[in-house]
C-alpha cells in the first residue's frame, strides 16, 4: 500500500482511494497511476509508459494519444485530490503532491 498525499494506493487489491473514498479505475489508468507512483519525483516520458505498459499486459501497445487519454482521465478523477499529474513539454509526465495546507 502507498499513501502519496491523500491517495491510497493498494496495487494487490487493485484498489484506489482519495479521501477514504473509492476511486474507479480501468485497467490501463490503475497501471499509469501505479507507474507513475513506482517512479515518484521523476519524468515518465510518453515511450517510457507505452514501454511499461506492455511488460504488465499481453495487449496491443497503447498509442501515443491513448497515453495522453488516460493521463487526462487520471487528472479528472484525481481533480479532488492534493495530487495532481504535470506534463513537462517534451519530456514526459511527474506526479507532484500539493502539500500547502
Amino acid at each position: 500500500v502507498v499513501q502519496y498525499g491523500n491517495l491510497r494506493f493498494d496495487r494487490a487489491a487493485a484498489r484506489v482511494q482519495i479521501n477514504g473514498n473509492d476511486l474507479d479505475l480501468p485497467r490501463r489508468e490503475f497501471c499509469v497511476l501505479d507507474l507513475l507512483l513506482r517512479h515518484q519525483d521523476k519524468t515518465l516520458s510518453k515511450a517510457r509508459i507505452i514501454e511499461q505498459l506492455c511488460s504488465f499486459d499481453e495487449d496491443e501497445a497503447p498509442s501515443d494519444n491513448a497515453i495522453e487519454l488516460y493521463i487526462a482521465r487520471l487528472r479528472k478523477k484525481l481533480g479532488h485530490s492534493n495530487i495532481s499529474i504535470r506534463t513537462l513539454r517534451g519530456i514526459g509526465y511527474i506526479l507532484h503532491v500539493d502539500t500547502r495546507p
